[in-house]
């Protein structure tokens, strides 16, 4: 049944997505000394960028890269700072030409703007700070402890690099060529780390392997163009986003006669981020120390086990964090807060539900901590309504929003009444999560998915387009998608979601299970991809 699209509706979507339209950019601003005179005029230290990337290996330290806007002499007022003169005394500062064709610009996608680039000290683009003007600021202090973390950020960027070339050299053993490519293929896009000269290697011979494939396939059509065009099809979803991809899917559509001419789709615009950054823990620092005052009462052993833990999770090192937080539990038995993250992670990424039932029941009989309790009940009613009982399940997660409100249970609340197709109920509750939680990216996609179910997808795309993501929020996006009737991006970011967000089949036999019954994929729920994607579902 559609959703019945009445003034109530959109005056609780109205609600519901009245704060997350993304506005001009707030930069904060450079602090100054007092009095009413004139400043006296600082000068930064400029090099250039071949002395840039010799000085700062030896230094470890990042480089600032400068661009100012087209045709424009002067530099950015920040530059002018005796912040940034001291700065850039001992730290690499780098100035670019103003013009747009310049090389460097075009490879790290800068715009015609006043922007600041911090990168590792390789020549990778780290962050990002765009401007829209020279009037406007930019944050001094992020791009300061942007430049003095990089020996951090590095080594994480290099420990990530490195099991993803493990994982790609798996792939490559059992053949997945094109999981593999595509693992290479990422990492080569970095410069500077060990990782990507293996990863050049083992490249090539996926590309050879796979155009190898292509050959025999094409081959085949001289005698049988029904079986090579099956072949043809299976190498595009083997090698989809690379070359070997694109070379199969020319020798498909010559082999069908598809006329190629003019027979190209736009690609998805991607969302503007004005922050971007290739350190793997980056954007959830803020959220780590946001949590730091809740677990400072804990022991100092036990604070920096959990803390251990939170960026362990985050990195998506999911073991690592299961022994940081298990490590934890065992040194402060009765304290609900190491329990509570020991159980969500079991739920929600390892799928361990009996554990995590173990650990939510622990932490409601302990008590003494209102948003451990409210999580632990959330995730006990999430596996409740899994099981079937719903009724109960249900109850179990309105509990939780009455002993402390959470963006997190009101989401699935959101998610249990739109199962239920109570478009009303289903809605009020994403206005409850927005009002709670108005600049979370996560709870913007979760609206943007019932404003498409309510027919306005130009409201759900532009949110898309201007609210950064990240993969946890792969399988809303495909339910926007599938919404809007996409069939093909819906398909994308639901297996992306499966098999790039999600590490354990135990957590994916559940996730499948949902997304079979989820009323946002009715449009496919008979469609031999789809079913082909949630696969596991027949397992749960």
């Amino acid at each position: 049944m559609r959703l019945t699209r009445t003034p109530l509706i959109f005056l609780l979507l109205t609600i519901a997505f009245a704060g997350i339209t993304v506005g001009p950019a707030v930069w904060s601003t450079c602090g100054g000394g007092g009095g009413g005179g004139r400043g006296q005029a600082y000068q930064t230290r400029w090099v250039t960028l071949p002395d840039a990337l010799a000085v700062a290996p030896e230094k470890k330290t990042g480089i600032l890269i400068y661009f100012p806007p087209e045709g424009v002499m002067d530099v950015h007022p920040l530059f002018k700072t005796k912040m940034m003169a001291e700065l850039s005394a001992d730290r690499p500062f780098v100035k670019m030409p103003g013009a747009l064709d310049e090389p460097l610009r075009e490879a790290m996608d800068v715009p015609p703007t006043p922007t600041v680039v911090v990168s590792d000290w390789f020549g990778n683009k780290s962050h990002i700070w765009v401007a829209r003007k020279l009037s406007d600021k930019f944050p001094w202090e992020q791009i300061q402890e942007s430049i003095e973390k990089m020996p951090k950020i590095v080594k994480r960027l290099e420990k990530k690099l490195n099991r993803m070339l493990k994982k790609g050299e798996n792939r490559l053993k059992r053949k997945k060529y094109g999981d593999a490519l595509r693992l290479f293929g990422e990492i080569m896009e970095f410069k500077g780390y060990d990782a990507i000269e293996r990863a050049d290697e083992a490249y090539d011979e996926c590309l050879v392997a796979g155009d190898e494939a292509v050959a025999n396939a094409v081959e085949l059509a001289k005698e049988d163009s029904k079986k090579a065009a099956s072949a043809l099809k299976k190498l595009v979803r083997e090698f989809k986003d690379t070359r070997t991809g694109d070379t199969a899917r020319d020798a498909l559509e010559e082999i069908q006669g598809k006329k190629k001419d003019g027979d190209s789709s736009p690609e998805p615009m991607e969302p503007f981020v004005w922050v971007h950054s290739i350190d793997p823990l980056e954007g959830i620092s803020e959220m780590i120390e946001e949590m730091a005052s809740e677990i400072s009462d804990l022991p100092e052993r036990v604070t920096a086990h959990v803390h251990n833990g939170m960026e362990a999770e985050v990195a998506a090192m999911y073991e690592e964090a299961r022994r940081e937080y298990q490590t934890a539990v065992r040194l402060a038995p009765d304290d609900p807060v190491p329990a509570r993250f020991l159980g969500e992670l079991f739920r929600h990424h390892i799928g361990d539900w009996e554990g995590a039932r173990k650990q939510f029941e622990k932490v409601v009989k302990l008590g003494g901590d209102s948003y451990s309790t409210a999580i632990a009940l959330h995730g006990l009613g999430k596996m409740t309504i899994a099981a079937g009982e719903f009724e109960k399940g249900l109850a179990l997660i309105e509990k939780s929003i009455e002993v402390h409100p959470t963006a997190l249970a009101y989401r699935n609340l959101a998610v249990y009444w739109n199962s239920e197709e109570d478009s009303i109920m289903a809605v009020s509750y994403v206005a409850k999560a927005v009002a709670l939680e108005p600049d979370d990216p996560y709870n913007r996609v979760f609206a943007a998915v019932y404003a498409a179910r309510a027919g306005r997808g130009e409201l759900a795309l532009r949110t898309l387009k201007e609210t950064p993501r990240d993969p946890s929020m792969s399988y809303n996006v495909a339910c926007i998608y599938a919404e809007l009737g996409d069939r093909e991006l819906a398909l994308t970011h639901l297996s992306k979601h499966f098999y790039e967000f999600e590490k354990y089949d135990a957590v994916r036999r559940h996730e499948m299970a949902e997304a079979r019954s989820d009323i946002n994929f009715r449009s496919l729920k008979d469609d031999p991809e789809f079913l082909k994607i949630t696969s596991l579902a027949d397992e749960s």
